[in-house]
């Protein structure tokens, strides 16, 4: 809520966020944005995320699959409230967040 409502703190915020993500085991591990641009490949400058209802149904998505074919790791968000949180918060540590669904791996990463 607090990033959604505090414009100054936001950023600071998020760092407390947590998610799933491609790279986990399974449902249960959670990242932040930070260990997720640890993780990135030199050539990646965006953090991409999946609204989805599930970890299972993020994997399944077409969407997923192309950044999966180039190795991109994925956040998945799914909780309802996510997704107005992602509309709030565009960029995190001068990384543009970005939603699989509006964006080309191909087009802008590797």
């Amino acid at each position: 809520e607090g990033v959604c409502t505090d414009a100054i703190n936001k950023t600071d915020l998020a760092r407390l966020l947590r998610f799933n993500s491609s790279a986990c085991d399974d449902s249960k591990n959670i990242v932040s944005f930070d260990e997720y641009i640890a993780r990135m490949p030199e050539n990646q400058t965006n953090i991409y995320f999946l609204q989805t209802q599930n970890r299972e149904a993020g994997l399944a998505s077409p969407y997923y699959e192309a950044f999966k074919a180039k190795g991109i790791e994925v956040i998945f968000m799914t909780h309802p409230a996510d997704h107005i949180v992602m509309t709030h918060l565009d960029m995190y540590k001068k990384h543009k967040i970005v939603s699989c669904e509006s964006s080309d791996p191909a087009s802008n990463e590797g």
